[in-house]
C-alpha cells in the first residue's frame, strides 16, 4: 500500500501514489501493528529497540507454526466489528522482507487481525507479491519489469532482507504467489487485495479470487487509492470489484478532501492518512463509514490515528501491537 500524495501512476488501477518507492500510501513510511488498543500499545522507538521487538516477536512463533487464528477475525464482517483492530501493511514490511509468507507467518504469529498485499502479474500469469512495476527496489536490481519475466525468472531473485529497517541484517526471502498466501490464511484473515499495475488484468484477478472455496466476498477486501476510475465511475478497481459483490477501501489523504463527496460513495470503507489534521478526518468520518488510518510506522503514530477516530489502522512495523 505506498501511496505517496506525490505521483499518481497512469495504470487504471496503480494509485498507491508512490511507485516504486518505500513510502506508504499515505506519504508515511511503512508501520505495523497488531490490534491496536484492546489494552495498550507496545511501543518501540529506535532501529535497535526496533530490532529487539522483532526478535520478540519471532519468540511467539511455536515449533508448529503461526499462533492460533482468533476467533471472529477471518471475515470483513468480524473484523469490522474489532475494536481498534490491525491489518499488516505487506506482512509489516519494516520489520521483515515485504510480502514474502515469512513476513506473513510473522505478522500472523505477532497477532496482526488482517492482511495486506499488493500484486503484480508476470508475462506467464503468475500472481505475486510485488508493490512496485519492478524488482528494482525490493531485490537490488535494475530494471527488471514483472510483467516482462516469467516466474521461473523472478524466482532467481530474492526480496532483501536489508530493506526492512527494524533489522538490516535478516536474510532475504523468496518471492511469494498469491496461492501461498490464500492457501495459508484465505478464511482466517481477512486479506486486502491491490492489483497496482497489474490492474489492466483485474478481471482475471477477480475471477481468481471468486473461485475460492466458500464465500470470498466475505474474506477479501478490495483495496485502492480513494481517487480512482473516471467521474462517472464507469471504470476502475472499485467498480469491478463492487460487480463481483466484493467490499471495498479506498485511501484518501488531507490533499484528496476537495475530492471526497465526490469519490466516497465507490467505498465501502474509507481511509485517511494517519497523520492529516483533524478537519480532513472529521470529513471523512462525517460520510458514516468505517475509517482506517494508513500507513503508520509506530504506535505513536497508530495512537494519533486512533484518537482522530480511525476503526483500526493499516501498519507496517512489528512493534504496534497490543496484547488481548
Amino acid at each position: 500500500m505506498s501511496d505517496d500524495p506525490a505521483s499518481v501512476s497512469a495504470s487504471p488501477y496503480e494509485e498507491d501514489r508512490s511507485p516504486g518507492s518505500g513510502v506508504d500510501s499515505d506519504g508515511a513510511t511503512h508501520a505495523t501493528e497488531r490490534s491496536i488498543g484492546r489494552r495498550a500499545f507496545l511501543g518501540v522507538i529506535g532501529v535497535g529497540i526496533a530490532a529487539a521487538a522483532v526478535a520478540a516477536a519471532d519468540a511467539f512463533l511455536s515449533p508448529r507454526g503461526p499462533a492460533p487464528v482468533t476467533a471472529g477475525t477471518g471475515t470483513v464482517t468480524g473484523l469490522l466489528a474489532t475494536a481498534h483492530f490491525s491489518v499488516a501493511h505487506r506482512g509489516c514490511d519494516r520489520s521483515w522482507p515485504e510480502m514474502s509468507l515469512y513476513a506473513y507467518e510473522k505478522a500472523v504469529a505477532v497477532g496482526f487481525d488482517a492482511l495486506e498485499i499488493s500484486l503484480a502479474r508476470t508475462a506467464d500469469g503468475v500472481w505475486f507479491g510485488l508493490h512496485d512495476d519492478t524488482l528494482d527496489r525490493t531485490s537490488g536490481v535494475v530494471q527488471k519489469r514483472a510483467s516482462m519475466m516469467t516466474w521461473a525468472q523472478v524466482q532467481e531473485y530474492r526480496i532483501r532482507g536489508s530493506n526492512a529497517v527494524d533489522d538490516p541484517s535478516q536474510p532475504d526471502r523468496p518471492y511469494m504467489r498469491w496461492e501461498e498466501l490464500t492457501d495459508r490464511y484465505y478464511g482466517s484473515r481477512v486479506i486486502f487485495i491491490d492489483p497496482k499495475s497489474a490492474g489492466v488484468h483485474a478481471a482475471e484477478l477477480l475471477t481468481r479470487m471468486d473461485a475460492l472455496a466458500g464465500t470470498p466476498q466475505d474474506h477479501l477486501v478490495c483495496k485502492g487509492y480513494g481517487i480512482s476510475g473516471n467521474s462517472q465511475n464507469t471504470t476502475g478497481w472499485a467498480r469491478d470489484a463492487a460487480e463481483h459483490g466484493y467490499r471495498r477501501w479506498g485511501y484518501f489523504y488531507g490533499s484528496d478532501i476537495p475530492h471526497l463527496a465526490e469519490y466516497e460513495a465507490r467505498w465501502d470503507i474509507l481511509g485517511m492518512d494517519y497523520s492529516a489534521g483533524d478537519s480532513a478526518w472529521s470529513a471523512v468520518r462525517a460520510f458514516g463509514k468505517p475509517v482506517i488510518g494508513h500507513v503508520v510506522p509506530s504506535t505513536a503514530a497508530a495512537d494519533a490515528a486512533l484518537a482522530k477516530g480511525a476503526a483500526g489502522v493499516v501498519a507496517s512495523d512489528a512493534s504496534v501491537h497490543s496484547g488481548r
